[in-house]
């Protein structure tokens, strides 16, 4: 049964991502012997900008380790515990710059950040250090075929544990930014100018509305679709666990 007002704590989330990291030492000397990149991970690990293809093979490894984590714990998606607890690692960011601090405490003495978090701030990147821009989105570009054993190792880690998980097809929502109210003066007010503002704002509703239908039908074609043709995390997590994973509509 799943408790979504049962949030682990953030030990426990960090205990839990570094018992999916466990081992990823070897892992990485198997799929780069002699530190050479085998070509299916090269062209994971060196598909970013060319200052990211230059940094040690060290740093590119647990980049894209973490970008794979942001896809299963972030993305909307949910990783739940065998008593129903929740590992919410927090927003799209939030969750990126959780995963950075773990990481980070994975590099080299002489490529580890000095600050956490809580101390650097968003997006302040120490020397050599992971910030969240390096996880957001995930394996977003990725080619998921590839990604795939890399998601079967992260559901074998949390099948361990007695975890289960959640997936959310993508989706879209409108935000309606609304101005905020002005003190009328009489002695200013002009009819007709507030008769042409109310109309633009009937307009404005209008086309909102639309949009919001739009969107509402694309993510029912998305979940559909995620249905009918599982995506490769999805299918990984069946390949572990032998079923479909719940889904969810967010």
């Amino acid at each position: 049964m799943y408790d979504d007002e049962n949030r682990a704590t953030d030990a426990a989330c960090r205990e839990l991502l570094d018992h999916v990291l466990q081992d990823e030492r070897a892992w990485m000397s198997d799929l780069a012997p002699g530190g050479v990149p085998s070509p299916g991970l090269a062209a994971l690990i060196d598909r970013g900008s060319p200052e990211f293809s230059g940094r040690p093979l060290r740093v590119r490894w647990l980049g894209l380790l973490g970008e794979v984590l942001w896809d299963v714990f972030s993305d909307n998606h949910d990783v739940v515990g065998p008593d129903g607890e929740l590992y919410d690692l927090g927003s799209f960011r939030g969750s990126a710059d959780f995963i950075a601090d773990v990481v980070n405490d994975r590099l080299p003495d002489d490529l580890r950040a000095g600050p956490s978090r809580s101390e650097r701030g968003w997006g302040v990147r120490g020397v050599g250090a992971f910030v969240y821009l390096d996880f957001y989105m995930g394996t977003l570009g990725a080619d998921k075929g590839r990604v795939r054993p890399f998601y079967v190792r992260v559901f074998e880690r949390l099948r361990e544990r007695g975890c289960d998980w959640r997936y959310a097809s993508p989706s879209l929502g409108a935000v309606r930014l609304t101005p905020t109210d002005s003190d009328d003066d009489p002695a200013t007010y002009d009819p007709l100018a507030a008769l042409a503002e109310a109309a633009t704002q009937s307009e404005k509703n209008a086309a909102f509305e639309k949009l919001s239908r739009d969107f509402a039908e694309a993510n029912a074609e998305a979940f559909e679709t995620s249905v009918r043709d599982p995506p490769p995390v999805v299918r990984s997590y069946m390949e572990v666990f032998g079923g479909r994973p719940r889904y969810v509509r967010r």
